[in-house]
């Protein structure tokens, strides 16, 4: 068991059970890690070097990335990204309607939120995914002693941004643990941490028996078939053409307007991509990597984009013209689509995300709730974050569907 003992600023290691001390290393180059990561016989692409290299190419323009390597002795155990920037929390926390329509009591906290939530917070994970890919672990760690043993690291790196780049950390954020048993008391006694929620990642297992969309439209009851051919029609002339490397540069404002159409009306968001984003993807995950448009009479009116991750496919970020979605069924029909290049591409299962809970559900996605904890280093604002965050995180409801029966 690993031990979240407060240390002395400056210190390099601790001591934990069986005699054992903890070494860290931190940098802002993946150049200078790289060998040690591999040492960490890590096979998912969303914490491999190719993918890590790619979160160092300006993918968003207010976000700082940052690596870390955790050793047992002169052997590396952990590699760690860290998303460094300044998070609003009344900005990431966007509220349905105006705030003329919220209590006074929550536009007063909300203000007082601001106050002390505008500054340096630094995310252990990745901002761009939605999962556990902000660490690569080689031991068989459980879901506390991976929490401690980051929460540990994140007090060195503290110390490291202080002294090797003058910036003040005040936020600690832990992003996207799958929920386990583990007890929150625990968690805010061991390391002093707040755990919240925000929505579900929707998770859609794919069997390995369908060769084929008829497959899948075999497995689902009636009404979802008809609903199925009613989007499919609705598509009408829209062509849908897999973008080129050059392409995302030929449409590189188009795509991004239509990313930031969508992103814009998120309920949970904390940051913007930069322009460069899916161009910079493309050349780094090359065929792992893909983006759809969709075209009506040569206009681009939509695109979605997937990572293959193999055995999981993640349906990354997306966009389109709001004012079509109703009559042509461009987000369900992008839903097909994914289903369709999962089954092609013999995955597992597909990770569609948060957002959009029902639609997602209404296809085959179920819900996986996700951890998300928060340290102030201030103790006594660290004490008012709990009841702060319960009251300002939105609420969702989902009315799950069971296409399948």
């Amino acid at each position: 068991m690993i031990f979240c003992k407060s240390l002395e600023l400056g210190q390099k290691d601790i001591s934990i059970s069986r005699n054992e001390a903890l070494n860290y290393s931190f940098t802002s180059d993946f150049e200078k890690i790289k060998y040690d990561w591999h040492k960490l016989e890590n096979h998912d692409l969303l914490t491999s070097e190719d993918y890590l290299q790619a979160l160092k190419s300006n993918l968003s323009s207010d976000i700082q990335v940052y690596f870390g390597m955790i050793y047992s002795e002169s052997e590396p155990i952990m590699g760690v990204v860290y998303n460094l920037k300044q998070i609003s929390l009344t900005e990431a926390i966007r509220e349905e309607g105006t705030h003329e329509k919220q209590s006074f009591l929550k536009q007063y906290l909300r203000q007082f939120l601001e106050k002390f939530s505008n500054i340096y917070t630094l995310v252990t994970g990745n901002l761009y995914i939605t999962g556990e890919y902000g660490y690569a672990c080689s031991r068989h760690w459980n879901k506390l002693e991976i929490l401690q043993a980051l929460n540990q690291a994140s007090k060195e790196m503290t110390v490291w941004l202080k002294q090797n780049e003058n910036i003040n950390v005040g936020i600690y954020l832990f992003k996207d643990f799958y929920a386990s048993n583990l007890d929150v008391q625990i968690a805010k006694k061991e390391c002093q941490l707040t755990k919240f929620r925000v929505q579900p990642n929707m998770i859609m297992g794919i069997d390995s028996n369908w060769s084929s969309m008829e497959d899948y439209l075999s497995a689902i009851k009636s009404k979802y078939r008809v609903r199925y051919r009613r989007s499919r029609k609705a598509m009408g002339e829209i062509e849908i053409v897999e973008l080129s490397e050059d392409q995302l540069v030929e449409y590189r404002d188009k795509v991004y307007n239509l990313y930031h159409q969508v992103s814009e009306n998120a309920g949970f968001n904390l940051f913007e991509l930069s322009q460069d984003y899916f161009i910079q993807l493309k050349r780094s995950l090359k065929k792992n990597f893909r983006v759809y448009a969709y075209f009506l009479r040569g206009e681009m009116v939509a695109f979605y984009s997937v990572i293959l991750n193999n055995p999981e496919l993640e349906a990354h970020f997306l966009g389109y013209e709001g004012a079509l979605n109703h009559d042509f069924h461009i987000y369900q029909n992008m839903l097909y689509d994914i289903i369709g290049i999962g089954i092609a591409e013999k995955m597992s299962k597909i990770n569609f995300s948060r957002t959009a809970l029902e639609i997602k559900s209404s296809v085959g996605a179920v819900p996986f709730e996700m951890d998300l904890y928060m340290r102030h280093k201030n103790p006594i604002l660290n004490w008012f974050l709990s009841p702060l965050i319960k009251y300002m995180t939105p609420k969702y409801q989902l009315v799950e569907r069971n296409p399948f029966g």
